[in-house]
C-alpha cells in the first residue's frame, strides 16, 4: 500500500478507484471535504491540530488504516486542511507500523504520529 498526503483542495479534485481509500481529516466544526469520486472507502475524521489529539479521532484513523490494509488497498490518501501536519503525522505512523510506502516531505504533527502508532501497536 502506498500512502499519499495532500491538502484538502487537492484531495477534493482526485478521481479515485475502488482500490484507493481516503482518510479525510478536518478541524472539528468545519464542513467535511467533498470526497466522492469512486474511492473504495472514505473515512471522515474530526481532529484538532494540537499536541493532545482526541482519542476517538485517533481510533477512527487507526480503524480506517486497518480496513484499508484488510481490503488490500493499493493507495491510502490522507488529507487535512493543508496536508502537512495532521495527515503527515498519521501517514508516518501508518507507514511505520505496516511497512507501507510513504515519502514524508514534512515532519508532521508528532503528537498525532505517536498517538496513531501507539494505537496501532495496541490493536
Amino acid at each position: 500500500m502506498k500512502i499519499i498526503t495532500l491538502p484538502q483542495y487537492k484531495a477534493e479534485q482526485l478521481r479515485g478507484d475502488s482500490s484507493t481509500h481516503v482518510i479525510s481529516i478536518r478541524t472539528p466544526g468545519d464542513c467535511p471535504a467533498d470526497i466522492r469520486r469512486n474511492f473504495g472507502m472514505v473515512h471522515y475524521v474530526a481532529l484538532s491540530d494540537t499536541d493532545s489529539p482526541e482519542p476517538e479521532a485517533i481510533a477512527r484513523i487507526v480503524n480506517a488504516a486497518i480496513i484499508a490494509r484488510e481490503y488490500r488497498a493499493n493507495h491510502l490518501v490522507i488529507h487535512c486542511h493543508m496536508g502537512v501536519s495532521r495527515s503527515v503525522g498519521a501517514a508516518r505512523a501508518i507507514a511505520e507500523h505496516f511497512g507501507a510506502e510513504y515519502d514524508a516531505q514534512w515532519p508532521g504533527n508528532e503528537a498525532v504520529r505517536t498517538a496513531v502508532l501507539q494505537a496501532l501497536m495496541g490493536s
